[in-house]
């Protein structure tokens, strides 16, 4: 990854703010009025919405995408492929598991994880 303001076909358009030791992957858009806080890491192919708000030491995996108004709070780590709905709040140490998609206007508690449910066949499925 480069370091900001941004690596190979990294599109940051104008109203961003981006704050200190953040970390860009290539091919990320962002859109307008989207504000970075420090630390974050960005993976490769990630899209940000408009006016999303990202907090301190987030990280997001490769081929993320966010909509618009999204509040992302402090130490969440968001994994590859994650899908986040518009107008989404994530709240603070918050983890989001590889290829979970969050809907429009989910609010995500403090230290909650996502994560998707895998099996090789239904026989494997543990009764709740």
């Amino acid at each position: 990854m480069a370091e900001s303001p941004g690596g190979v076909g990294v599109g940051v358009r104008v109203g961003v703010a981006v704050g200190d030791g953040v970390a860009v992957g290539d091919g990320v858009v962002v859109g307008d009025g989207v504000a970075v806080g420090i630390a974050v890491a960005v993976g490769d192919g990630v899209a940000v919405g408009d006016g999303v708000a990202v907090g301190i030491a987030v990280a997001v995996g490769d081929g993320v995408a966010v909509g618009d108004g999204v509040a992302v709070g402090m130490a969440v780590a968001v994994g590859d492929g994650v899908v986040v709905g518009d107008g989404v709040a994530v709240g603070i140490a918050v983890a989001v598991g590889d290829g979970v998609a969050v809907g429009d206007g989910v609010a995500v508690g403090v230290g909650v994880v996502l994560s998707t449910l895998a099996h090789s066949s239904a026989s494997d499925a543990t009764p709740c």
